[in-house]
């Protein structure tokens, strides 16, 4: 039984020794290609971070993360650890408001 437990933790760390770090730096923009300020940017990790006012901002990932971009009003992103474009582009969320009936009194 110690022996199956021995192997289980084995092969836990096995899979987190080529897990390498890596700074990842990029920019995010709106669809005019202005820069997006306090952006939330998040990995499946639990690291977080925003984006400062040029829209820009850095994280540390490791191979297997998810980054996941987010914003009020816009669509949210996620991208592999592997595949981050340098510059970001957010496309504004569409919203349907529901009908307003009015009453007079």
């Amino acid at each position: 039984m110690k022996k199956k437990i021995l192997l289980f933790f084995l092969f836990i760390g096995y899979g987190n020794l080529f897990a390498q770090n890596q700074k990842i730096r990029s920019y995010v923009l709106d669809e005019l290609n202005k820069p997006l300020p306090n952006v939330h940017v998040y990995t499946s990790t639990q690291k977080a971070t925003l984006t400062n006012s040029e829209g820009s901002f850095e994280i540390i990932l490791n191979d297997l993360d998810t980054l996941y971009i987010s914003h009020i009003g816009f669509q949210t992103l996620f991208f592999s650890a592997n595949k981050i474009p340098s510059k970001i582009i957010l496309k504004s969320k569409d919203f349907v408001l529901p009908e307003l009936v009015r009453v007079a009194f």
